[in-house]
C-alpha cells in the first residue's frame, strides 16, 4: 500500500498525515488516515482544525477523554433512529384528535437528521460535534459528558455536513434538500406552519435523503423504528400505502424490509 508522510504547519508541525488508499479517517494514533490522493481531505482537515482549534493528530485513540464519552455516538444513533420513527408516525397517519403531527413530523425529522449525522461523526471522536468546548478549569478531571453538555456547545444543522465531509469523507449526496428541509424546519419552529403538505415532505425527506444516508453509514435502515409509535404501521400496509401514493423513491433494502413485515 502507497503513502506518504508529511509535516502539517502551523501548528501541525509535529503531526504527521498518511495518506492511504483506505478511507478511513483518525485511524491511527498519531496518524490521520485520508483517501489516497485527497487534497480536498487534507484542506477539509485543516478547517477542522481552524474550526476546533485542536490538534487532530491526537484525536485518534481518544485516550485523553473520559471513558463514558466513547459511547457518545452510540446514543446518539439509537436516539436519531426513534426521533426519525416517530417522524415517519406522524407523517403516516391523518391529523385527527392530533393537531399539527404533520408539521411536527419535520421538526422531528430534522431534529433526527442532525442527531444521527453528529453520531456519525461522532465515531471519530465525540468532541468533532462540539464548537467550543468547557475549559480546563471547569473540572480537575477527565472531560466528562456532564461538562460537556454544561459548557460546551454542538455544531448547528447548517454546519454538520463539511465537518462530516472532513472527518470522515462522506460528502451528502443530496446537500440542497438537506439544507432546505432544515430551512423548513426553522420556519416552523421559529414562525408558523407555512402552507404546505407538511406529512409528503417529511417522507421524502426521510426516506429519499436520510434513509439512504443511514445505509451508506450503516448498512441498515431506521424504518422500524416506527413500529415503536404504532406497531401496525408497517405490518398493516399504512405506511406502504403513503409511500406508493406519493411515489417515494425508497432504498432497495429498505423497500425489502417493508415488504418482509407488511
Amino acid at each position: 500500500m502507497s503513502s506518504y508522510r508529511i509535516p502539517i504547519y502551523p501548528d501541525f508541525i509535529r503531526s504527521k498525515v498518511h495518506f492511504s488508499d483506505e478511507a478511513h479517517p483518525l485511524e491511527e494514533q498519531g496518524l490521520i488516515y485520508l483517501p489516497y490522493p485527497s487534497v480536498a481531505n487534507l484542506l477539509g482537515l485543516l478547517w477542522l482544525y481552524k474550526l476546533h482549534k485542536i490538534n487532530v493528530s491526537h484525536l485518534s485513540k481518544n485516550n485523553h477523554v473520559h471513558p463514558e464519552t466513547k459511547q457518545v455516538s452510540k446514543h446518539m444513533k439509537e436516539f436519531g433512529f426513534h426521533i426519525l420513527g416517530r417522524a415517519i408516525y406522524d407523517a403516516t397517519f391523518s391529523e385527527m384528535m392530533r393537531p399539527f403531527a404533520h408539521v411536527l413530523s419535520v421538526v422531528h425529522a430534522a431534529h433526527g437528521a442532525e442527531i444521527i449525522i453528529k453520531a456519525r461523526i461522532a465515531e471519530e471522536h465525540p468532541l468533532l460535534i462540539f464548537k467550543s468546548y468547557p475549559k480546563s478549569s471547569t473540572t480537575t478531571d477527565m472531560l466528562s459528558i456532564e461538562e460537556l453538555f454544561e459548557y460546551g456547545r454542538t455544531l448547528m444543522y447548517s454546519e454538520l455536513p463539511e465537518v462530516l465531509w472532513a472527518s470522515t469523507g462522506y460528502r451528502i449526496k443530496q446537500l440542497n434538500r438537506y439544507q432546505d428541509f432544515g430551512n423548513l424546519r426553522n420556519k416552523i419552529v421559529h414562525f408558523a406552519p407555512p402552507a404546505l403538505d407538511a406529512s409528503t415532505e417529511t417522507l421524502k425527506f426521510t426516506f429519499e435523503v436520510l434513509d439512504y444516508m443511514v445505509h451508506d453509514f450503516w448498512g441498515k435502515s431506521f424504518v422500524e423504528y416506527s413500529g415503536y409509535w404504532d406497531d401496525v404501521i408497517i405490518c398493516d400496509g399504512y405506511l406502504r400505502e403513503q409511500l406508493e401514493k406519493l411515489n417515494i423513491q425508497v432504498h432497495p433494502e429498505t423497500q425489502k424490509l417493508i415488504e418482509s413485515i407488511d
